[in-house]
């Protein structure tokens, strides 16, 4: 199921609050939030703190992106600050503080912890990627985790004694269950003038973890790993020759081979030089 036949579904699914711009504070501001808000511990995270722009500064709701924002979130080295910096910089707040506090605050949408937003990325990341190692039926990789390490990342695992591709498929499920928050529906009035149901998404994780469970209970795509980047994105099943996320990522392959062709080339010239 494609982005936009899961908008279709959903209804008009729109983002609250996601600004496509944030900065890096460090060390965090005081008085951030009150002690009484959801979140306040992490927002005295050493690691500083993400702050979003104004909204005037261009926002955008998670659907039609959800697939672009999957893939450089997994290409990205998590344990590079400046990366995850770049990241938030160019697809704003993911909302992980948002995800942790224990019931939804205005303070914790418009900024996030860098620790926890890392943290929370790194989760992800493990969900994805064990999510197309199995669709690819890669069994062995090791981005499925083993049969005992399914007892850590799960609450309870259905069948424990049988070690079946089915307990795999239904630990996946649980573990998603767990990221994933409820979604209440509301009923308004879209663009197109006709009343219909909304979804709201109040973070990009939100929505990028239900993209998964979109993929997970669907046949008619499958997860990719990237040949350049070694990011996950997806494909349609058949689509044997798209193997790269993006036609940027295909032609920074392209390129690097050239270079190396070429170079190779001058060095064979060069030792055969007198």
């Amino acid at each position: 199921m494609s982005t936009d036949n899961l908008a279709q579904l959903l209804g008009e699914w729109r983002g609250e609050f996601l600004p496509r711009r944030a900065r890096l504070i460090k060390p965090p501001p005081v008085g951030l939030c009150k002690p009484s808000d959801p979140g306040f511990r992490w927002s005295r995270d050493r690691a500083g703190v993400f702050v979003a722009e104004p909204l005037s500064a261009g926002n955008y709701t998670p659907v039609p992106v959800v697939d672009t924002v999957v893939a450089r979130v997994t290409a990205v080295d998590l344990d590079d600050a400046d990366e995850v910096h770049t990241l938030v910089g160019e697809w704003g707040l993911f909302g992980a503080t948002a995800r942790r506090a224990e019931r939804r605050s205005m303070t914790t949408l418009r900024w996030d912890s860098v620790s926890l937003t890392r943290r929370e990325l790194r989760e992800f990341r493990l969900l994805a990627r064990w999510l197309a190692a199995m669709k690819a039926g890669r069994w062995r990789s090791k981005d499925v985790p083993d049969y005992d390490a399914l007892q850590v990342l799960v609450d309870w695992i259905p069948y424990p004694k049988r070690k079946t591709r089915l307990v795999y498929w239904e630990a996946f499920a649980l573990a998603l269950n767990q990221k994933i928050r409820p979604v209440l529906p509301m009923f308004g009035q879209s663009d197109r003038g006709i009343p219909r149901t909304l979804m709201f998404s109040a973070t990009l994780l939100d929505a990028m973890y239900l993209r998964l469970g979109d993929q997970m209970s669907t046949k008619a795509q499958t997860a990719r790993l990237c040949l350049g980047c070694r990011g996950v994105f997806f494909v349609s099943v058949g689509n044997d020759k798209r193997i790269y996320c993006s036609t940027r990522c295909k032609n920074r392959v392209n390129v690097a081979r050239h270079r190396r062709k070429m170079r190779q080339k001058s060095d064979t010239r060069d030792g055969g030089q007198v």
